[in-house]
């Protein structure tokens, strides 16, 4: 059965001082109605050891029908002194899940723009195969192999005994614990525990035969297997030893992959070539986390496992066409072919038809799950399905640029690299989005300029817009959930 599934807005408090009449509104609409909404306690730090489950008692949330809650946040200047001599330093945050009923999803249109939410519920958990890929090299010495061990007890004991995984250790070479996959069965568990325990840091760093080897160990099964299969691969640092270039590791793990299994990358700590991961993991249909040292590393690590330990459907295909035609009707569509649907998770597909919305839509969902093949099939009346004014539009902007920013990292030619990013950078520009081609400018309206790219807002005697990065590279953008239909503003009277 699936679970809980929790969608989260923050919102960054970090003034460096006490704000007169901060007030924080939250307006939260979802046709779907709430199945729950809390309010915890003001997030002081990314550590998962100190996240609290208290409520902040100070907000006051009200419920203005089932489909239609508000949140304020009002800290009186006492407060925000209570938190600290600077104010309040923290994220503000809502948590919430809709009412989720149709297994094929649920649909919102608005002009000519569509969104389809897929999040089916009471699919069983599909058994998995996995490898995992553990770097050993020198550099992992210390508390990172400390936090690795710890973290695998955590894993290979939450392995379903359906499961199969073996475990590939690398530095100069690589070595299998097992010659072949195994059942995660208690003994074998308890054994591979062992094996990760008695890991010692020494050596190079040669991710190139490390993924070709896991592709080996799967190829035994994956021609007869129903099985969900995923590689994870967790390493610390640069390629050193055998192929170290890593457009040419990319391309060879392509080649052996070829699409099945998913590959997932971790990157531990500060010197890891994170782009390199991102597209290895993107190029082969999995993705890639940071894992940030420091004392809840170990945590990290399980959390990510936690989002991909329970697939519920594999090769998940959406299609969309008119009256009932499986020809294709629409224009400007996200992705909608998905390697691998994890319980938990959620599948959201918007669409930019190219003239009117025809008034009868077809929708068809296929995949493959624990039990046998997947298809569903329905027809929406799109008139019934009206959206508030403005979102789905933004919303279809917002995964267009997610997906032409994914398309950039993982092209090979300079040429078609540049031409996305482009696009992506025109669109976030149109539709004033922080992304990492762009940045947010405040200012106060006494010391406005004229520079500004795109004027955005007006309140509380502040003005933002969003301009283009003066830096190259990517940045850590917090993402706002996909299916929210909500704003957030910040209404703080600074000091003047």
């Amino acid at each position: 059965m699936a679970e809980l599934t929790v969608e989260s807005i923050y919102v960054s408090i970090r003034p460096a001082q006490i704000i007169p009449n901060m007030r924080i509104s939250v307006d939260l609409r979802e046709p779907q109605g709430f199945s729950f909404l809390r309010v915890p306690d003001i997030r002081t730090s990314d550590l998962l050891t100190d996240q609290s489950t208290d409520e902040l008692s100070t907000a006051a949330v009200s419920r203005v029908s089932p489909e239609h809650y508000t949140v304020i946040y009002a800290p009186s200047e006492q407060e925000q002194t209570a938190m600290s001599a600077e104010g309040i330093m923290g994220d503000f945050v809502v948590q919430y899940d809709v009412i989720r009923q149709e297994q094929i999803g649920f649909i919102q249109v608005y002009g000519d723009y569509f969104v389809h939410y897929f999040a089916p519920t009471g699919l069983p958990v599909m058994p998995k195969s996995v490898i995992f890929v553990i770097d050993v090299s020198g550099s992992m010495g210390g508390d990172k192999i400390r936090q690795t061990k710890e973290a695998m007890a955590v894993i290979l004991d939450e392995l379903r005994g359906l499961d199969f995984f073996n475990i590939v250790t690398f530095s100069d070479r690589t070595t299998r614990w097992r010659p072949e996959l195994q059942v995660a069965n208690q003994a074998n568990v308890k054994g591979a525990d062992t094996y990760v325990n008695n890991m010692i840091a020494t050596g190079g760093t040669n991710i190139n035969d490390a993924i070709i080897e896991a592709s080996a160990l799967l190829d035994q099964v994956l021609r007869h297997d129903s099985r969900a299969s995923m590689i994870v691969l967790l390493t610390d640092g640069q390629p050193t030893i055998g192929v170290t270039n890593t457009n040419q590791i990319i391309a060879n793990a392509r080649d052996h992959l070829a699409g099945n299994p998913a590959l997932f990358c971790l990157g531990f700590g500060y010197d890891v070539s994170f782009e390199f991961l991102e597209r290895l993991a993107l190029q082969n249909g999995g993705f890639a986390r940071r894992i940030y040292t420091g004392t809840d590393g170990e945590l990290q690590l399980t959390s990510f496992f936690d989002e991909v330990a329970k697939p519920l459907m594999i090769d998940v295909n959406l299609g969309y066409g008119q009256g009932g035609s499986s020809a294709p009707q629409v224009a400007d569509v996200t992705q909608t072919a998905f390697s691998n649907y994890f319980n938990g998770s959620e599948v959201v597909v918007t669409v930019r038809f190219p003239g009117a919305p025809p008034s009868n839509f077809h929708v068809t969902v296929t995949g493959k799950g624990a039990q046998d093949a997947l298809s569903l099939v329905e027809d929406f009346q799109l008139a019934s399905l009206a959206a508030p004014e403005g979102f789905v539009e933004r919303l279809w902007a917002y995964l267009t640029i997610k997906d032409l920013l994914k398309k950039e990292r993982t092209a090979t030619e300079e040429e078609q690299q540049s031409r996305l990013k482009e696009r992506a950078l025109n669109m976030s520009l149109e539709y004033n989005f922080v992304t990492p081609l762009t940045s947010m400018v405040v200012l106060q309206n006494d010391r406005q300029t004229q520079s500004a790219d795109r004027a955005s807002g007006d309140d509380a005697g502040l003005r933002y817009y969003v301009k283009t990065s003066s830096y190259s590279g990517a940045s850590s953008v917090r993402s706002w959930p996909f299916w929210l239909v909500a704003s957030a503003v910040v209404l703080a009277l600074l000091p003047t």
